[in-house]
């Protein structure tokens, strides 16, 4: 439990500063959102007490990449639900329920 905490402490600063970093370039917001978002992500996956995340992604996984028939089908699939969630999007907009518009204006 305090690993765990202490993962998303650091890594939700990590990724505030890397957003601040981002304004105070005076990046767009889509960019400066990236940025911190993309942050985020790393952190959670490399720091303190990750393996919380890594482990049972790999119980997973590796099984799957082991062999190159699984593990094409897997990233197929992957490709195919993203796609998929894209053209959904791109078709239908994105709803912002219960407000008439999104975060910032986007």
């Amino acid at each position: 439990m305090t690993g765990t905490v202490v993962l998303v402490s650091w890594s939700a600063g990590l990724g505030v500063a890397a957003g601040l970093l981002a304004y105070a370039l005076a990046l767009d917001v889509p960019t400066t959102l990236l940025a911190g978002g993309a942050t985020l992500g790393v952190a959670l996956w490399s720091g303190p007490g990750s393996s919380r995340f890594r482990s049972p992604l790999s119980r997973v996984l590796a099984p799957l990449a082991r062999r190159p028939v699984p593990w094409l089908l897997t990233c197929a699939l992957v490709l195919a639900v993203a796609a998929g969630l894209g053209v959904l999007v791109a078709g239908n907009g994105v709803a912002w329920f219960p407000w008439t518009t999104g975060p910032f204006d986007l």
